[in-house]
């Protein structure tokens, strides 16, 4: 690509047009201190000649190879291939997946089936008037919920609290399954 000379401010200039102001260095004299007020308009050529390539050196970006279309068209193409590739990544470990998990998959039994303790799990119903509370372990609780006539609801009941005290993969899908949406 070639670029076009315009009158901008940010352009480098070209070492003709530099117009350089020499500092002389004069020694100082005994008693007095270095005069650097006097200015010397006319450099040696040498010094000049050095002074234009170091600025011209410092002044230039260093130059990047110029791309065909096809070359910046596969450069492109790379690149999108590694953010599909990452992201890909990134959502093999469920980042960004729906909330939740299905207690009736076979992966999600083979993932949380590990985790087991012995739970205390309190069933309580309640109303204004009455209040029934019923303690019982994992296999009872499973059984309890399992069986529909044994875990449905008394006529009085407003409301039936449960307090799992512990974590276990089997009291959690037995819950997830009973009350679950899905």
């Amino acid at each position: 690509m070639t670029r076009e000379s315009s009158s901008s401010a940010t352009e480098v200039a070209t070492p003709a047009l530099v117009q350089e102001v020499h500092v002389a260095d004069a020694p100082p004299s005994q008693g007095h201190t270095r005069d650097t007020t006097r200015v010397d308009r006319h450099p040696s050529p040498s010094a000049q000649a050095r002074k234009s390539v170091e600025s011209h050196k410092t002044n230039r970006a260093p130059a990047a190879p110029e791309l065909s279309p096809k070359d910046r068209f596969r450069a492109a193409v790379r690149k999108v291939i590694i953010v599909h590739r990452t992201s890909c990544k990134i959502l093999a470990g469920r980042v960004g997946a729906e909330p939740g998990i299905d207690p009736r998959r076979h992966s999600t039994f083979a993932a949380y089936g590990n985790v087991h303790q012995k739970c205390v799990i309190d069933v309580i119903d309640y109303s204004s008037v009455r209040c029934s509370i019923g303690r019982m372990t994992n296999s009872g609780f499973i059984k309890f919920l399992q069986d529909d006539r044994a875990s449905a609801r008394e006529s009085w009941v407003k409301v039936r609290w449960m307090n799992v005290g512990g974590i276990s993969w089997d009291v959690i899908s037995a819950l997830a399954i009973r009350y679950g949406n899905a």
